[in-house]
């Protein structure tokens, strides 16, 4: 009985005590906190509509979800990570099942924000270098005589230069970020199968609403061409700008629950190219219900100069 008065007394004192501090607040102060306030949920607005970025920070309809990955490492999703269980070709190769599973996982994790404590900043607006990797990975699951094996993966590590100028065009959305890369870019094959290729990649975000658009320009590094067909210093793939060209687009546009996006690039002298679209339904927590349908070169190393079109279900796990 003694322990509930004490515990109902301390509940009175609070609401009293608390009440008297406030009467005492300087205004001065009083404009502070409501400055910080103001500030604190402008930030947040702009980490909501980074969903629409590159950044893509992990939220719900609830709230900032928060981890080990993202608030300790600054690790979080650059490309978008998928998994489709059942990926269909269209256009059946013999020595091949029909169905496979194909996934994507890609990351980014910022490597320099600031020197000497003080931020990289160019007319106040953040510049960030960034360490990403990219797999892409074709799995004959279905296979089971030929052990299931992997297919094809391909490796895409890069180096990022990001610029989040974050400019406002008015009533035109935004010029969200400029960035410069190197990538590497290969499938670990060995011999015949080895397929690699270095880049200097320029890219740029715009965004409206909803409505998202990156582009990405790029220079090849050249290699040797080989010496003999075995030569695994010279050049794999010496023709592939043949088949990617020098330039690609990502469009998305999501409504509701639903996102569409289409990715497409090519060499128009050669009249080559390639193209993607998606097509996915929120079920919650940032996982969507996804299908895919591609066409055309590009989509692995291993095929880069082979036509395929394939149709694919599964879950897509960031945009």
């Amino acid at each position: 009985m003694r322990l509930i008065l004490v515990v109902l007394c301390f509940m009175f004192l609070i609401p009293l005590n608390a009440s008297r501090f406030r009467g005492e607040v300087p205004q001065k102060y009083a404009y502070e906190n409501l400055q910080e306030a103001l500030l604190s949920e402008k930030n947040l607005i702009q980490r909501d509509r980074s969903r629409f970025k590159g950044d893509y920070i992990l939220m719900s309809e609830y709230g900032v979800s928060k981890n080990f990955l993202t608030d300790i490492l600054g690790i979080t999703p650059y490309r978008s990570n998928y998994v489709l269980p059942a990926n269909y070709a269209l256009n059946h190769r013999q020595r091949q099942n029909r169905t496979e599973a194909k996934f994507q996982l890609s990351f980014k994790a910022p490597l320099v924000r600031q020197i000497a404590g003080q931020p990289l900043l160019i007319n106040n607006k953040p510049i960030t270098l960034y360490l990403t990797y990219t797999q892409r990975s074709f799995w004959q699951i279905y296979d089971q005589e030929g052990s299931r094996p992997f297919r094809e993966s391909n490796y895409q590590p890069e180096v990022l230069f990001l610029y989040d100028i974050d400019f406002n065009l008015a009533n035109f959305g935004y010029l969200e970020s400029l960035g410069i890369s190197y990538m590497h870019e290969s499938n670990g094959g060995g011999l015949e199968n080895s397929r690699s290729w270095d880049r200097i990649v320029g890219s740029l975000v715009y965004s409206y609403e909803t409505f998202r658009l990156e582009t990405r320009f790029w220079w090849r590094i050249r290699e040797r061409s080989k010496q003999y067909p075995l030569d695994v210093h010279g050049d794999d793939n010496p023709d592939i700008l043949q088949y990617t060209g020098n330039a690609e687009a990502y469009l998305s546009y999501q409504f509701n629950r639903h996102l569409f996006s289409v990715h497409f690039g090519g060499s128009m002298k050669h009249k080559r190219g390639f193209g993607s679209f998606d097509y996915a339904f929120l079920l919650g927590n940032s996982v969507y219900l996804l299908v895919q349908y591609y066409s055309g070169y590009k989509e692995s190393l291993i095929d880069y100069n082979r036509s395929v079109e394939r149709l694919g279900i599964g879950l897509k796990l960031s945009r």
